[in-house]
């Protein structure tokens, strides 16, 4: 697992922007893998579980094989995180709180201090 910092730039609707720094956690081919396996078969193992439940069952096994494959492909195509971390609001200049997600660009947060919604690209 390789870490990089990107550089961002934050805007909000009103038109004010700032530029900020966000830490990436960028994982090998390796990682991916292996978190792919163990995500998919904790999905796989509850699904199977859901058998042995009366009736429920009908609903909970379909329901459970396409969560199982749905659960393969995101986590597959997930090769990088953003880790948790803070920006610089535009309107107010406190500080956004940054939770840890996927690396895809861009995507929206919202300030706690002014509520305002800010959009956060690369730059």
């Amino acid at each position: 697992m390789e870490s990089k910092s990107v550089s961002v730039q934050i805007k909000t609707f009103s038109g004010t922007d700032a530029i900020g720094c966000l830490d990436v956690d960028i994982f090998s081919p390796q990682v991916v893998w292996r978190r792919t396996i163990i995500r998919t078969t904790i999905v796989g193992v509850v699904t199977f579980l859901c058998v042995f439940i009366p009736l429920l069952h009908l609903i909970m096994l379909p329901l459970g094989i396409a969560l199982t494959l749905a659960t393969f492909f995101h986590t597959q195509n997930t090769k990088a995180m953003i880790k948790p971390g803070s920006l610089p609001c535009p309107a107010c200049q406190k500080t956004i709180t940054i939770n840890s997600r996927r690396l895809v660009f861009p995507f929206k947060d919202s300030c706690e201090h002014c509520h305002r919604e800010v959009v956060i690209t690369e730059s």
